[in-house]
């Protein structure tokens, strides 16, 4: 079974993603690596306005 704070984790990232207006698929996916790796990489935002990343350290704020 997983733990649950790794569930809410990628809970957190896939709603700030989408928050962002990073589509459906693209959200679950750089949520998934987040939940993996803690480290989205660098990826599209904003409409494709801005270069964005989330990081673990970011979860703490």
């Amino acid at each position: 079974m997983s733990d649950s704070s790794s569930d809410d984790s990628w809970l957190w990232a896939y709603r700030k993603l989408r928050s962002w207006d990073v589509g459906r698929v693209s959200s679950a996916f750089l949520a998934t690596l987040f939940h993996w790796r803690g480290d989205t990489g660098l990826f599209y935002s904003h409409g494709g306005l801005r270069k964005s990343r989330l990081t673990r350290d970011d979860l703490i704020d």
